[in-house]
């Protein structure tokens, strides 16, 4: 085995600038500088008697009416806070009423050494200097080769002693990396960086200085945090007794004086010093600086382990092959925060998008990685002229995953003329490798303009596999076929394309392209989804037509032609504004059972028409006649749940009729004809 040679960093010093704020406040979008969090201050005489840190009952018995202060400290509300300590044994507070987390150790009796099970993505040489988005101004720097900590709050407030900390190390060697711990490196780098891929921040293991990862104010926008993976048997014993996998504070990503509460600590001893164990706690304690919590079950554990194949970040992922961000629509979740809006809250926003969610000719495929940011993230590029065979492939990250994905071809009006979605399945080994998260489509085309979508997608609901929510991260695409994304012969694309829409009719305008290629233009080909190509003479730049139902959305798409053939495509989308829906329909109404109280029923069905828009609810009118036929009264229901068909009201005594009406988001529709007359009783 080659030994390559890493000196480690043992001797830098993290420098704190301590500012004393009273309030807490969001960090602003990036382009704005925005006031920072507050820094260390504490609450005078909150923790008597506790000389490091406290939790559970004795914290709320400590903080007694002060716990609304303690939550503000923390950016939540009281109530959040109680629920949180009285039910989490691993959230803390320290002197200071700051939240943190002690992770457990693995329990699972692992102790393998880790084996790498994807081939490393750079040169061992280049191993701690790898990043996953250079020049971003947040940096999560993966702090392998061990530190010094002084002046922290784990030194002030945890009674832990100013001094290095060893380097992580698979050997007893704590003076270089070998080739084995060097993979290792790039392997956990590899999932760190794909958990955190959709936002604008350089996961890193090349040390970038304290000045990039501290907050000095809240001008300053150059900031990130440490995450120092270290055996430090001192402070693992000091911190948390010597039993726990991790230990972080909760929202100082953004905080003014963040390097105060740097680094978050992951200790490998405790994670069996597998590869996905330290990955998965590394990303978690980065989650907590960020202002998560922990994903667990209502009435049973603090930490989530997940079902099938998935697991939340928030929760344990050691054993299962896909982990994602949560919002905590999984049976049973006891904290509904929403991942990624937490994230983005608190000093990430998301990378800019590659590419729009409809064609347009000008995107070309990415040449290297891109990003699906989102459950909403759609991406379509161009792929040109296409004939012949097409062979199109994505692969998500090649080492753990969070992004499923679908692959589409499309025609030249956005039309979906191939799909995959492979359903993902655990592989071999399954605690970290699923199938079925590629996509990939052969299709033989005819001489025309095509597109391809990639998306992310779940695998059935979030109880049972998971939704598309954090379906998102890095992704590649390949194309092989006969396809040419510009031939200067053919006109470019038609200019200002628009489209109106009116009752039935709509109409679709443009001007000419900005070049007509190699030959005067002789038409235009007008394509709707669904619909035979249209030719319209050179000299018209409009097209109506009037088939349109309301609420129908059309796809059309324009090309110009020239005597070398069809040109680049402009496409816009045709909405029709939805219509009230129509009548509703009263079924026969019947009188309430005898004693008790006063009631009659009123039963109807939907209308024939919806207007174009999904029927949102009903109202029910009820009307009581007098002796000569005529309203004497009239009442009416709440809106009524769309899949209502009935309504049992308490009534005065007497005859009555009822009527109903049906909803939409384009408004009420008509009232419906009464119903047959009954009496309440």
């Amino acid at each position: 085995m080659n030994n390559f040679r890493h000196q480690r960093l043992v001797t830098a010093t993290t420098t704190v600038c301590i500012v004393f704020i009273g309030t807490l406040a969001a960090s602003g979008a990036e382009a704005t500088p925005s006031p920072a969090r507050g820094g260390r201050d504490r609450l005078p005489d909150l923790i008597a008697g506790h000389d490091r840190q406290f939790h559970g009952r004795a914290a709320l018995d400590a903080l007694g009416d002060r716990l609304p202060e303690a939550a503000h400290r923390n950016g939540m509300a009281a109530e959040r806070l109680h629920e949180i300590l009285t039910r989490d044994p691993s959230a803390w507070l320290d002197q200071d009423a700051r939240l943190l987390y002690e992770e457990p150790a693995r329990t699972d009796g692992a102790t393998a050494a880790p084996t790498a099970e994807a081939a490393a993505p750079a040169p061992l040489d280049q191993t701690f200097r790898m990043h996953s988005k250079p020049g971003s101004q947040r940096t999560i720097y993966l702090d392998f080769d061990g530190q010094n900590v002084s002046n922290t709050v784990w030194n002030v407030n945890h009674g832990l002693a100013a001094g290095s900390h060893p380097a992580w190390s698979l050997d007893a060697d704590r003076a270089t990396f070998n080739t084995d711990e060097r993979q290792a490196v790039q392997n956990i780098w590899q999932r760190v960086s794909e958990d955190y891929a959709p936002f604008d921040v350089d996961v890193t293991t090349e040390d970038p200085g304290v000045l990039a990862l501290t907050r000095t104010d809240g001008v300053d926008q150059v900031f990130g945090t440490r995450a120092l993976i270290s055996p430090s048997g001192s402070a693992s014993s000091k911190l948390c007794g010597g039993s726990c996998g991790g230990i972080a504070y909760t929202g100082v990503f953004d905080t003014t004086n963040s390097g105060f509460f740097q680094p978050a600590w992951i200790f490998p001893q405790s994670l069996a010093n597998d590869a996905k164990s330290i990955a998965e706690a590394v990303s978690h304690e980065v989650g907590h600086n960020l202002g998560l919590t922990h994903d667990g079950l209502t009435g049973g554990t603090s930490y989530y382990a997940g079902h099938a194949t998935w697991a939340p970040i928030m929760g344990i992922g050691y054993s299962r092959p896909i982990t994602q961000w949560s919002k905590g629509d999984y049976k049973g979740a006891n904290n509904g925060q929403d991942d990624l809006s937490v994230i983005t809250d608190n000093g990430l926003s998301l990378r800019p998008d590659e590419a729009g969610s409809t064609p347009a000719p000008t995107t070309g495929p990415p040449t290297g990685s891109a990003y699906i940011t989102s459950d909403a993230d759609r991406d379509v590029y161009a792929l040109g002229t296409c004939d012949g065979p097409l062979a199109l492939a994505t692969k998500p990250a090649p080492q753990s995953p969070d992004l499923d994905l679908k692959l589409s071809l499309l025609d030249v009006t956005g039309g979906t003329v191939a799909t995959d979605n492979p359903t993902s399945r655990a592989g071999t080994p399954s605690r970290d490798v699923a199938t079925g998260m590629a996509a990939a489509v052969s299709h033989t085309v005819t001489d025309d303009w095509y597109f391809v979508a990639v998306e992310g997608v779940g695998n059935g609901t979030a109880s049972k596999g998971y939704d598309g929510y954090a379906s998102i991260g890095a992704y590649t695409l390949s194309i092989s076929g006969n396809c040419q994304s510009t031939r200067p012969e053919l006109p470019s694309a038609p200019q200002t394309v628009q489209a109106s829409a009116a009752g039935s009719s709509a109409t679709v305008a443009w001007s000419a392209p900005a070049s007509p290629g190699a030959s005067s233009i002789t038409s235009y080909v007008v394509t709707r989804d669904g619909a035979a190509p249209v030719t319209v003479p050179a000299q018209s730049l409009n097209y109506t037509y009037s088939d349109l139902q309301p609420g129908a959305t059309d796809k059309v798409a324009v090309q110009a032609v020239n005597s070398a053939g069809e040109g680049a495509p402009a496409a816009v989308v045709v909405k029709v504004p939805a219509t009230q829906p129509g009548r509703a329909r009263i079924r026969s109404a019947s009188s309430g059972a005898g004693g008790g109280k006063v009631t009659a029923m009123a039963r109807w069905t939907a209308p024939l028409s919806d207007g174009g828009a999904r029927v949102d609810g009903y109202r029910v009118y009820g009307y009581r006649l007098n002796d000569q036929g005529s309203v004497a009264q009239t009442v009416r229901s709440s809106v009524r749940s769309p899949s209502a068909r009935s309504w049992q009201p308490t009534l005065r005594k007497g005859r009555w009729q009822f009527a109903v009406r049906a909803r939409n988001n384009a408004g009420w529709g008509r009232i419906s004809a009464r119903s047959n007359t009954v009496t309440a009783r």
